[in-house]
């Protein structure tokens, strides 16, 4: 999807955009914006491989604006990526945002999937973030299930500051622990 808006929608999962079964789908200068999910899931998008053995995908290049949707059960304003095998993409990729309104909202909520199955994200070549005054800001993250696997994928290290300092992380159940991505990927203990 190229220029594309997706506004104003309600769904009870992934109130813009939802993957359920194998997919890919490549967003470069959309917007995402004013949608809700009335159960739970991905305010903006809802991303989740339902424990298949199927790949999904989102990629984010160019500009993008994931601004004011909402997630009525608090899981994932921004994204919500559930499974093993399903992953966000930030390719050279500016990424509009804004602030978390509670510690449970975030940006990006990466579920467990069923066992210890984990989303991944993969960043190449340079992210920027920034909130709706144009501001350097971070992607809030929450990780449901604490664990030391690698999250954070692709070219961590490049930019000026590096990509893994862009993400915020919390663990589910401790909102006052705030977290970051080191570089190696994994979530700081």
């Amino acid at each position: 999807m190229h220029n594309v808006t997706v506004t104003d929608c309600q769904a009870s999962h992934g109130g813009g955009i939802s993957l359920w079964s194998k997919g890919y789908i490549k967003l470069s200068g959309c917007t995402i914006k004013n949608n809700s999910a009335g159960n739970i899931y991905g305010g903006g998008i809802c991303i989740d491989d339902f424990n298949s053995d199927e790949y999904l995908t989102v990629e984010f290049s160019g500009n993008n604006v994931i601004e004011n949707n909402r997630a009525v059960g608090t899981r994932g304003k921004g994204v919500y990526l559930k499974g093993l095998k399903s992953q966000l993409i930030f390719n050279n990729c500016s990424f509009n945002t804004n602030a978390a309104s509670s510690p449970q909202n975030q940006d990006i909520w990466i579920s467990g999937g069923y066992g210890t199955n984990q989303g991944r994200i993969t960043v190449y070549g340079t992210l920027t973030v920034k909130d709706l005054s144009g501001s350097d800001t971070e992607l809030s993250v929450l990780v449901v299930i604490p664990h030391s696997n690698q999250l954070l994928f692709g070219d961590i290290t490049n930019g000026t500051p590096p990509n893994h300092t862009k993400f915020l992380v919390r663990y589910q159940g401790s909102p006052l622990v705030l977290r970051r991505f080191d570089n190696s990927g994994k979530v700081v203990p």
